[in-house]
């Protein structure tokens, strides 16, 4: 046997070129976890999305939850949001590799096969995409194509269009067009196996054949769907409500976007002021697609055709990771005025151009020989590819948006190869050499993410590694928290629960329009934050500023204290606004257990939601800790204990709580003073042995405070207890709850 034939060998065997995609994919992407930063923008909206399935096995149906599903299962391996971001990404990208190169080889022969797949390898486009959720939503697309190429059989196709019609509402719900689009394929092809196998066979199969294999891979879909809808933390009849806005600010943002393209002289953000620009043109910041239309049809065919206008922009990024156009058809920057990529879409289309006449001249030939057999699936190709024809106009060509269609004109460029080779042997001799080109592509293609060009700060990465520690503060309903940038993702990295967000988050944008004579913390009481992040960059610009010296040097002074400070290399601190208990729930939960001596209503509230209850009272400094004998549970008090009242309404007035004296006060009564927080006496009662009283405190409504409980006397040791324990307090509560 001569050495090209044992190359040859090794092309057709399985598990060579799949290893060799694997490697090759490896390589492209090691060290992703050194140099990639963190996903900004909606992937940070799917990651605290995941963590409920992560902590509650939940998902939210409106919002990819097969996506939320694996990103949250990943979590039980870390919850760090940088690993299982990377993690999940790189399990989609090899995923994908193996499944291109499969689908490849059930359309082509196996060493244009691998060349094909190594061309999808290969583009940045593919491993290095905006978003996961896009590269993920390909998956069941796939395995639907490679199902239905799997064999001639009715469940083959039952199933892919069963995987189709699960993944419209689990992952993408434009899938929908290409479920209806397959099952009229499927119908048709239906109708004339029936008639082909009646002349063959004499009889057609019965209903049962058909029932068998459409209806049980579209019932075991339905199982899943209901699986999941089951348990979405969305449901009818809330439902429509919840996914209105998933369509509405979707067309605002996308209109917004290539308005600005349009109009540079209009230079607000599409993403967070598209508002605005949709009331100019349509009367309403948030209407459906329709309703645009309605309203506006001009600005709506302009938006069309600008869009369609793009489209061999997008193809060419989609297939070159460049454009020879002037206009870029993404969000995310890319290559533009590429003579590279003119050059490659000549080479292709010229390709396509030879393969598609060659195949058209002997059809006949091709059809007998190879494509019958493989026809279902390119009209399952189709049918998806279909679908980019109503997302073109209504958001734009993105590549993201039209990786099937992609992978379509990858294949057609595969088999028109094919045709060209057959014609001429000569190109056939070259499929010998594939193993070596396989290894070869394997040590030549560099690194992408090491790449000098490419290695960027990773600022979110970092911003997150440095505050996720100070998850407690930051996830707080009643914290407005100002960060140097990605005022919208970092909370939803740090926070583990979209229910614990901090109210506000904003980003130095506050600062632009700042008067010269305004001290810092004006600015910051105005906009109300409470908790705030310094880097570097501000850190040099306030120190040189002298009305803001106090406050950088000398926070307390002005209301603030330090939570973390670095005060060399890259310096940063993270400050807080200092609170009053009545202010800080997280303070409040450390000064009461679950249950305590207070309101266990006020207590539910405090810990289940991480609020503050209207009529609120707890405990406050001042008190020991918890503690239970003979039965009872209750507080030991030196003096000056502190009672807190939290988000008063004014109907709750009439404090009643079950006291005794202690060892502090040798056993005997006392008067039992009620102090507010400038030191006077608001209320007092005696009180002897173990005994409930009842004291009216000055609460106004809107007001929150703080009381304490305040002896003359005691102070007596306690015998073998270092404590001094004047009173103890057994029971707190409103008398009018």
């Amino acid at each position: 046997m001569s050495y090209l034939q044992i190359l040859r060998r090794w092309t057709t065997r399985p598990w060579f070129s799949y290893l060799m995609l694997f490697l090759l994919q490896l390589k492209l992407v090691w060290d992703i976890w050194k140099y990639r930063d963190l996903t900004s923008g909606d992937t940070s909206s799917y990651f605290i999305m995941s963590n409920l399935w992560f902590k509650n096995f939940t998902v939210n149906i409106v919002w990819s939850p097969l996506y939320t599903a694996f990103y949250g299962q990943l979590l039980h391996l870390s919850t760090n949001a940088y690993t299982v971001t990377i993690l999940h990404r790189l399990i989609i990208v090899f995923t994908l590799a193996m499944l291109v190169l499969a689908l490849m080889r059930r359309l082509l022969p196996p060493g244009i096969a691998w060349l094909i797949a190594a061309w999808w390898v290969i583009l940045p486009i593919n491993f290095d995409a905006l978003y996961e959720v896009h590269l993920f939503a390909v998956i069941p697309i796939l395995v639907a194509f490679l199902i239905i190429l799997s064999t001639a059989r009715s469940w083959a196709r039952g199933g892919a269009l069963a995987i189709l019609s699960a993944s419209s509402i689990l992952v993408r719900n434009e899938l929908t067009v290409a479920t209806g689009i397959l099952a009229v394929i499927c119908l048709l092809w239906e109708i004339r196996l029936r008639k082909v196998i009646k002349v063959e066979h004499g009889s057609p199969p019965n209903v049962q054949a058909y029932l068998i294999g459409y209806g049980g891979p579209m019932l075991l879909a339905g199982l899943v769907v209901f699986f999941f809808y089951s348990r979405s933390v969305i449901q009818f009849p809330e439902l429509p409500a919840a996914s209105a806005p998933k369509h509405t600010l979707n067309m605002c943002q996308v209109y917004a976007f290539g308005y600005q393209q349009r109009h540079p002289e209009w230079t607000k953000s599409p993403w967070t002021e598209c508002y605005d620009l949709m009331k100019i043109d349509f009367g309403a910041s948030l209407l459906s697609l329709p309703e645009m239309i309605k309203r506006n049809p001009q600005a709506v065919l302009d938006h069309f055709l600008w869009n369609i206008g793009l489209t061999p922009n997008g193809l060419q990024v989609l297939l070159f990771n460049s454009t020879s156009g002037t206009i870029n058809p993404d969000y995310a920057p890319v290559h533009l005025r590429s003579p590279i990529a003119l050059v490659l879409s000549i080479v292709i289309l010229s390709i396509i151009a030879v393969g598609l006449v060659l195949l058209y001249r002997d059809r006949r030939s091709w059809w007998a020989m190879w494509l019958q057999s493989r026809a279902i699936g390119w009209m399952a190709m189709l049918a998806v590819v279909a679908v980019a024809f109503i997302i073109i106009p209504m958001q734009r060509p993105r590549p993201s948006y039209l990786f099937t269609v992609g992978i379509f004109l990858m294949a057609l460029t595969g088999m028109s190869i094919f045709a060209i080779v057959q014609r001429w042997p000569v190109f056939e001799r070259l499929s010998n050499w594939m193993p070596l080109v396989m290894i070869a592509l394997v040590l030549i293609i560099p690194s992408y993410y090491a790449a000098a060009d490419r290695v960027q700060p990773r600022r979110l990465h970092n911003l997150y590694q440095r505050l996720a520690p100070f998850e407690q503060l930051i996830a707080n309903r009643q914290t407005v928290f100002l960060v140097s940038q990605f005022a919208g993702e970092l909370p939803n990295y740090i926070v583990h629960d979209d229910a614990q967000l901090p109210s506000h988050t904003l980003d130095y944008g506050i600062f632009s329009n700042r008067l010269a004579n305004t001290p810092l913390e004006t600015i910051l009481d105005r906009q109300g934050v409470n908790l705030f992040y310094i880097d570097n960059n501000l850190w040099s610009i306030i120190e040189t500023n002298p009305l803001d010296q106090p406050f950088l040097n000398s926070p307390d002074s002005v209301g603030w204290q330090h939570i973390a400070l670095q005060k060399t290399g890259d310096r940063w601190m993270l400050l807080q606004k200092k609170l009053s208990l009545y202010e800080d729930s997280v303070a409040l939960r450390q000064q009461n257990a679950n249950p305590d001596i207070g309101p266990i209503s006020s207590l539910q509230v405090l810990y289940n939601n991480n609020a503050l209850p209207d009529d609120g009272l707890f405990v406050g400094h001042g008190w020991y800790t918890l503690e239970t004998f003979a039965g009872d549970t209750f507080r030991w008090v030196n003096n000056d204990a502190e009672l807190v009242v939290t988000s008063p309404t004014g109907q709750r007035n009439q404090l009643r709580m079950s006291l005794e004296s202690g060892p502090g006060l040798a056993g005997q009564p006392f008067e039992l003073r009620v102090l507010d927080e400038t030191g006077q006496i608001v209320a007092r009662t005696n009180v002897q042995g173990r005994q409930t009283v009842s004291i009216v405190l000055p609460i106004i409504a809107g007001q929150p405070a703080i009381f304490r409980l305040h002896v003359e006397s005691g102070g007596r040791p306690t015998p073998n207890d270092s404590r001094t324990l004047n009173f103890r307090v057994f029971k707190l509560d409103w008398a009018n709850q």
